[in-house]
C-alpha cells in the first residue's frame, strides 16, 4: 500500500484534481472530485496550479469549506516529502469539525487508511515522512513551529487577545520553510476591526494570494430551505450567513431600532387597566449565585400584541443566594394581580419552586431548557419583535440584554446567546413567558436554524 502511494505521489502532485477524483470519497460512496460543483472546480484547479500561492475562500455557511480546506491539507500531506501541515481552529469544537471531515476522508478510502496513521487530532504519512496536526487557539503555545502548509479554519471566528496570538505565532512561521502558504476559509463577518477584516483587506489584492469571494452557489442547498432560513434568521445575519455579504450590524440578534421599538409606548409597570382581563403568563429563569433569577408577567391580546406587564429580579453571589421563598411569595402575589395567571419555568434549579406553588394553587408547568426548546423561544421572540407585537415599558436591564443578544456559531450549529461577560435573565424569561402566550404554539418537528435537517447537510463539515 505504502508503495503505491508513493507511484502516486509524482503524479498527484502534477495533477492534484486527479487525488480529489481517485482517492476521495463522499459519505454516499460518491467521487469527490467527480461530485464537485463548477465554481468548486475553479477554486481548487486555481489552489493546484504553479506557482503555488496563498489561498483565501470566502464562501457562504454550508459551502463545504472546512471540507474542501481538508482535501487540500490531505492532498498535501502525501504529495509533499516532509510536510508538516497544521489545520488551525479557533477553538476545540471547530477543531473537532475539522478532524472529522479529515477522518473522514481516510477512513472511507481504503488507499488512505492503509497509508496514514489517525491518531488524536494528529494524521501521519510515513511513506511521505510527513505530519499533520490538528490545533486549535485555546491549546498551548504554537510558537516554535516550522510549517508547510498552514489551513485557517473559518477565521471570522478568530477575536480575542488568545486568537491573535495563535494567529501571529502560525503567520510569523511561514517564513521558516521555503515555499510554505496558507490557505484561510471563511464566511463573512461584521467586525471591520477584526483580524480577519484586516487580513482580507490586505490579501484582496496581494499577486501572492488567490482570492475568491462566493456567493450563494452550491448546487446542494435547496431553495425553499433558503427561504425558510431568511424568513426566521434576522435580516443582517441571513446577509451575512447565506448572501456571504460583510454587514455593519455585527453578531447582534437584534438591531438597534428593533429593539428601541419595543419601548417606544407610554405603558407603566404593573399597570391595572388591563390586569384583570384575559390570561397571563409569568416566565420564570432562576439563578442563585452567579446569574439573576428573572421573572417577567405578559399579557397576550387578541390581535396577538404582547404586553410586558411587570419584571422583577433578586441577584445573588456566592456569599448570599437568591432567596427562592421571596420569589415564590412574589408569584402567589402575582397570581392573585394578574388574571389567569400561568407560570412557566426551567426546572433546572427550580423544580422545589414549580412544585410548591402547585400546592399553593398557582398553575406553573416546567419546560426542559434543550436545544430545540430554546430555538423556539428565541424565533418567537425573533417574530414578535419583527412584526412590531412585543411592547414593554422602560426597563433598562431587559433593554440591555436584549441590545446585546449575540448570534454565533457553536459545535457547527446557530445559537442565540450573551455575550461572555453578559447576561440574558431577563430575556430568557420575557421569551419562556412570550412563547407561553404564544397562540398557535409551535409544532413539535418544525426546523430552526440550530442545523435542522437541510439538503446541504452532505457537505456541512
Amino acid at each position: 500500500m505504502m508503495a503505491d502511494v508513493l507511484e502516486r505521489a509524482t503524479r498527484w502532485r502534477e495533477d492534484g484534481l486527479s487525488f480529489l477524483a481517485d482517492v476521495l470519497t463522499l459519505p454516499d460512496d460518491r467521487s469527490y472530485g467527480h461530485s464537485l460543483d463548477d465554481w468548486q472546480r475553479a477554486d481548487f484547479e486555481a489552489a493546484f496550479a504553479e506557482p503555488a500561492k496563498h489561498l483565501w475562500w470566502e464562501r457562504p455557511r454550508a459551502h463545504s469549506k472546512t471540507m474542501d480546506v481538508s482535501t487540500m491539507a490531505l492532498h498535501h500531506l502525501l504529495a509533499t516529502p516532509g510536510g508538516r501541515v497544521y489545520f488551525a481552529a479557533v477553538d476545540r469544537d471547530q477543531a473537532g469539525l475539522a478532524f472529522d471531515s479529515l477522518r473522514g476522508f481516510v477512513l472511507r478510502s481504503p488507499l488512505l487508511r492503509g497509508s496514514l496513521t489517525l491518531d488524536r487530532w494528529r494524521v501521519t504519512a510515513e511513506s511521505t515522512d510527513s505530519r499533520l496536526e490538528v490545533l486549535s487557539a485555546d491549546a498551548a503555545s504554537s510558537w516554535g513551529l516550522r510549517p508547510s502548509l498552514l489551513v485557517l479554519d473559518e477565521f471570522q471566528a478568530w477575536r480575542g487577545e488568545a486568537a491573535e496570538e495563535f494567529f501571529h505565532a502560525l503567520y510569523s512561521s511561514l517564513g521558516k520553510v521555503k515555499g510554505a502558504r496558507m490557505i484561510a476559509g471563511t464566511t463573512a463577518g461584521w467586525d471591520r476591526t477584526s483580524l480577519c477584516w484586516k487580513l482580507r483587506q490586505q490579501v484582496e489584492s496581494d499577486p501572492a494570494w488567490i482570492f475568491s469571494r462566493r456567493g450563494q452557489c452550491a448546487s446542494w442547498i435547496a431553495a425553499d430551505f433558503l427561504e425558510q432560513q431568511r424568513r426566521l434568521l434576522p435580516e443582517h445575519v441571513y446577509r451575512r450567513l447565506h448572501l456571504n455579504e460583510w454587514t455593519e450590524a455585527g453578531g447582534a440578534f437584534l438591531t438597534y431600532a428593533e429593539v428601541e421599538g419595543i419601548f417606544a409606548s407610554m405603558m407603566c409597570q404593573g399597570q391595572e387597566r388591563e390586569c384583570q382581563m384575559g390570561d397571563h403568563f409569568l416566565g420564570v429563569d432562576v439563578g442563585l449565585s452567579g446569574d439573576a433569577t428573572a421573572l417577567v408577567v405578559v399579557h397576550r391580546h387578541d390581535d396577538a400584541t404582547v404586553d410586558v406587564h411587570d419584571v422583577a429580579t433578586w441577584r445573588g453571589s456566592r456569599q448570599e443566594r437568591v432567596p427562592l421563598s421571596e420569589v415564590e411569595d412574589w408569584i402567589v402575589d402575582a397570581d392573585r394581580r394578574f388574571s389567569g395567571l400561568r407560570v412557566v419555568a426551567d426546572p433546572w434549579q427550580a423544580i422545589g419552586l414549580v412544585q410548591r406553588l402547585r400546592e399553593r394553587g398557582v398553575k406553573a408547568e416546567d419546560v426542559t431548557f434543550g436545544a430545540s426548546y430554546r430555538d423556539h423561544l428565541f424565533r418567537n421572540l425573533l417574530e414578535l419583535v419583527r412584526e412590531r407585537r412585543l411592547r414593554c415599558y422602560h426597563h433598562e436591564g431587559l433593554k440591555d440584554e436584549l441590545l446585546n443578544l449575540e448570534f454565533r456559531e457553536v459545535g457547527g450549529n446557530l445559537r442565540v446567546d450573551h455575550p461572555a461577560s453578559g447576561h440574558d435573565d431577563h430575556v430568557v424569561a420575557l421569551a419562556m413567558a412570550s412563547l407561553g402566550a404564544s397562540s398557535p404554539p409551535p409544532k413539535r418537528g418544525d426546523i430552526f436554524w440550530a442545523g435542522g435537517p437541510g439538503p446541504y447537510r452532505e457537505r456541512d463539515y
